[in-house]
Parts: C-alpha cells; sequence; structure tokens
C-alpha cells in the first residue's frame, strides 16, 4: 500500500489551489460535453494555448472556455483517483499519477495565465478580443456570409410565400411556425436538457383570446423562460395556423424537433422550391433575422429586441438583420423573460456616434 509522500502531498495542494483559482461556472451539459472534447483534443496535442493564430474569433473564444472549463475537470478527476490510490495502489503506479497531475497542473495553469487570468470568455476577467485582435488585425471579419446579408434581396413577403407552399401534413409545419413568428433558433426547439431540467420543447397557449409562446433558450448557462405574445392579426396566416391548432389541442399544445438539421434542410428545400433562381439558400437563421429586423423597427435596438433574440446583453442584435430590412410586420405584442439583460451598450453606441459626427462637423471645436 502506497504511502502519502510530501511530493503527493504538495501535489494535491496545487490541484485544490487551481480548483478554487478558476470557477467553476454554470453551464449546460451539451456545452460542457462540448468543452470537454475540445479539451480533450488540447491535451492530445499537447497545445494549451487557446489563441491559434488560424482561428476565427469565435473559434478562440471557445477553446478558451474549453481550456478553463475542461482543465479544472480532468485536474479535478486526476485528483480524486489519486487520492483513492493513495490507500490501495502500487507505490510506483502512484508517483506516476502525481507526476502526470503535477504537469497538467503546470502546463494549464501556465495557458491560463498567458491567456489573461482565470476568466471565461464571456465573464469580463482578460480580454480576449484584444489578445485576438494582437495576431489577427489582417485577418478577414467572420460572418462575411452570414444570413442578414440575404435579406436586402428578398421580397418583403418572402416568408408568406414560403409558407404557402408548406404541407399541411408537415412534420416540420409547427417548427417552421414558432420559427417565423419568433425568430427563435432552431436548437431552442430540440427537447432534452436544460441547465438540469427536462425541457419538453416549445409551448404554444391560446389563453384570454392571446396566442401566447413559451422557449427555453439553448445558448444559456441558466435556465431561462422566454414569453411571446403574439399578434395574430398582424402575423398573419403562419399564427392563424398556430391558434387552429391550439383549439384542436384543448388550448395548448407543444412543438418540439429532434434534430435542427432536419429543419434546416427542410427549409432550403421550400426556399429553394419557391425562389428556385437563388443562390443564396434560404435557412431557418434568415427567418431569425428577418424576426430582429422586424422588431428593431418596431421596438428599436435594445433591450426588446435581446429579450425577443435570447440574448443576455444588447450588443449581440447588430450582427443580425438590420432595421432598414424590416418587412412592416408586427409579429408580437410583447416580449419578457426571466433573466435579467445587460442593457446600455446601444445606447452608449449612440453617443460615440453623435460625437463622432459632432467632430466631423467642426473638427476645431
Amino acid at each position: 500500500m502506497a504511502q502519502a509522500t510530501p511530493t503527493h502531498i504538495r501535489v494535491l495542494q496545487k490541484a485544490r489551489e487551481f480548483m478554487s483559482a478558476v470557477p467553476e461556472g454554470r453551464r449546460n451539459r451539451k456545452t460542457c460535453r462540448t468543452y470537454l472534447k475540445i479539451f480533450r483534443i488540447m491535451y492530445k496535442e499537447g497545445v494549451f494555448d487557446p489563441l491559434r493564430p488560424q482561428d476565427a474569433y469565435d473559434t478562440y473564444c471557445k477553446r478558451r472556455s474549453a481550456l478553463r472549463y475542461g482543465g479544472r475537470y480532468v485536474i479535478d478527476q486526476i485528483r480524486q483517483k489519486l487520492e483513492q490510490m493513495l490507500d490501495s495502489a502500487d507505490p510506483a503506479l502512484v508517483d506516476r499519477v502525481a507526476r502526470e497531475l503535477d504537469g497538467l497542473i503546470k502546463s494549464v495553469a501556465a495557458a491560463v495565465i498567458r491567456d489573461g487570468g482565470v476568466g471565461g470568455a464571456s465573464d469580463g476577467e482578460g480580454s480576449a478580443s484584444a489578445r485576438w485582435r494582437a495576431v489577427s488585425e489582417d485577418r478577414a471579419r467572420r460572418g462575411a456570409g452570414s444570413k442578414r446579408y440575404v435579406l436586402p434581396t428578398l421580397p418583403d413577403d418572402w416568408r408568406d410565400k414560403i409558407w404557402v407552399q408548406v404541407p399541411a401534413n408537415s412534420s416540420h409545419r409547427s417548427a417552421l411556425a414558432v420559427i417565423d413568428v419568433t425568430g427563435c433558433r432552431t436548437a431552442d426547439l430540440v427537447a432534452g436538457d436544460r441547465c438540469g431540467f427536462a425541457y419538453a420543447g416549445a409551448v404554444a397557449c391560446f389563453e384570454e383570446d392571446e396566442l401566447v409562446i413559451y422557449i427555453c433558450p439553448a445558448k444559456t448557462d441558466e435556465l431561462v423562460v422566454t414569453r411571446y405574445v403574439v399578434d395574430v392579426e398582424g402575423c398573419g396566416a403562419v399564427a392563424h395556423d398556430l391558434v387552429a391548432q391550439c383549439r384542436a389541442s384543448g388550448g395548448w399544445m407543444t412543438i418540439a424537433i429532434q434534430s435542427s438539421d432536419a429543419v434546416r434542410k427542410a427549409v432550403e428545400r421550400l426556399g429553394q422550391s419557391v425562389f428556385p433562381d437563388r443562390e443564396e439558400a434560404i435557412t431557418p437563421y434568415v427567418y431569425r433575422a428577418q424576426a430582429i429586423a422586424d422588431a428593431k423597427a418596431q421596438w428599436g435596438a435594445g433591450e426588446m429586441v435581446a429579450i425577443m433574440a435570447n440574448h443576455k446583453n444588447d450588443t449581440n442584435q447588430s450582427r443580425y438583420g438590420r432595421y432598414e430590412h424590416a418587412t412592416g410586420r408586427r409579429a408580437l405584442k410583447a416580449v419578457s423573460t426571466t433573466r435579467e439583460i445587460k442593457i446600455g451598450r446601444v445606447a452608449h453606441a449612440r453617443v460615440l456616434g453623435e460625437l463622432r459626427k459632432a467632430s466631423v462637423a467642426n473638427p476645431h471645436r
């Protein structure tokens, strides 16, 4: 039986210190599995620095988060294994595991420190964007093929034209209706785990003469419920179809899909059949960009659009459809969410814009 040596005690203490220095954070299970898979690749390659010159910014941020979550998880697993081995395992094997743990802690800790500290890519500790820009200034901007650039080339009634072609018996009909009305992601309709809670899918209710849709978004580190009050008349045939389905189901129904890819491909085929001369595919993200553009025209950029788009702040909406590409549709009466939205960035950008205009108009002031 092995005995705990000063080296073993020192390594275990280093592991505990690393665990306390790197916060565990709150993430859903799917995100955790993704981060752990990425970290295992980093571990196998022996390259723990998340910044690689050829990577786009979002890839770097994902590797950055994987380093912290995956490193913490693997170090904790090996620490527990070492503590258990001290009671029964062969001393030579214990020494080997201790050396492995010590080397991993050194490598991961050095990479975390080099990358700006223990903060994640989105929690404000350490500047991911500053470090990425330092080696990526000459790189093409990610998102040149974003679906928001498709909107100016589409007619205002493009969604109505596609909806007419959706077969009445299509298994994706209800899902497309919810995506059309709310602008949600297809992943938001996939049933499964939501931060430890079972999620059956979006719920549509016809209550007090109003159509209300409840969605738990997939891209979040906490359980969030977003409530959409639909303007049935303003939305048109799609909303009327949902109302009819709710009434036929006793006032409410659950809308869930098995695969985001299946819905995406079905929407692409519909778009191709309605607009056969188009080179750019119409996907659910075109619907999302259009819904956000319409919301910006209705409410103005800011908190309401962030809630509708299931964003945690009012910044990300700038990457989607612009208000000048709105179709005039008023699909929603109101939206609300169970989480607090970080606001103020849109207003700050507007102030800076006005200051720039003033400095150009009066350069000597």
